[in-house]
């Protein structure tokens, strides 16, 4: 269980570097790269702590924009993708509180 787990926070995290890097801003790619770098250990600690239909959702999502950034019209992709990023920021929030972590 704890290797699907680190398999699917492998694949997420590849999943949102290639966006950024798909962008073609390399700023954005280096900095949002480094973000991601400084928050990687707590995310890995509070996917382990969500349910499997956190993932679940997660990847029913990331399909969801894959199709929005391919669509004609992308203001439906900014919105889903920074609504994802809401709903993964409150899982792991939600996480920290629940489990009194206050080391990482």
């Amino acid at each position: 269980m704890a290797d699907e787990v680190d398999a699917w926070g492998e694949a997420d995290e590849r999943f949102h570097r290639a966006l950024m890097r798909l962008s073609g801003n390399r700023k954005l790619h280096g900095v949002g790269c480094q973000m991601r770098d400084f928050v990687l250990r707590a995310h890995r600690v509070a996917l382990r702590l969500q349910t499997p239909d956190y993932r679940a959702a997660s990847t029913a999502n990331h399909a969801k924009l894959i199709e929005a950034l391919l669509a004609p019209e992308h203001a439906f992709a900014t919105d889903a993708h920074y609504n994802q990023r809401l709903r993964g920021e409150e899982a792991l929030v939600g996480a920290v509180e629940k489990y009194r972590i206050n080391r990482l």
